[in-house]
């Protein structure tokens, strides 16, 4: 599997996206979402990760990173993130017999709430399907009724916090530059 999210940002001295003690830069920004699209289409854990990132000259908060995750499901999954470059938001799952790419992963309000499904087939009988939603009304539509019903989605803060792990392995494995392994223990 690979995902991309980058996005061009200028650079705001005072914005949030250039202060690493905020939680800035681009592993913390669009990073967090390759992770977690990783984690949850393949529906496994990372057990070991290495990740590499160029800063910024003067903030030096991570402008772009790169990374790859090797999933206790025996699958290698590589992503991208940056803030420096033009809008990408693409994944593809890559199988045996075929692949599905979302070129429109992310942000498909931009494209009227409208994403595409490219599935290919090796007997090269592809096909295109469209998922029409908006995005962010579909989310705080499913926030306000978490909160009305005084409830929320089983799973779901095991999960915010097991994405958060691996983004800590990710800056762990940049500042050792090499790969650093996830136990379970730790997720």
């Amino acid at each position: 599997m690979r995902v991309s999210l980058s996005f061009y940002f200028e650079h705001g001295a005072n914005n949030i996206r250039m202060n690493s003690q905020l939680g800035g830069g681009s592993l913390y920004d669009v990073g967090c979402y390759c992770v977690h699209s990783i984690r949850n289409i393949l529906g496994a854990e990372p057990n070991r990760v290495f990740a590499s990132v160029q800063k910024h000259p003067e903030s030096e908060v991570d402008m772009s990173s790169a990374g790859i995750l090797k999933v206790d499901n025996g699958i290698t999954a590589v992503f991208d993130a940056g803030m420096d470059r033009t809008r990408i938001d693409t994944y593809e799952v890559i199988g045996t017999k075929g692949s599905i790419r979302v070129p429109r992963a992310f942000i498909p309000q931009i494209y009227k709430g409208e994403a595409s499904l490219l599935i290919a087939a090796n007997d090269e009988n592809g096909r295109e399907e469209t998922v029409i939603g908006h995005q962010y009304q579909l989310e705080v539509e499913s926030f306000s009724k978490w909160v009305l019903e005084g409830k929320m989605p089983e799973g779901m803060m095991e999960n915010t916090i097991h994405n958060l792990k691996v983004l800590d392995a990710c800056f762990e494995s940049v500042k050792k530059e090499t790969f650093v392994n996830i136990t379970t223990s730790s997720l």
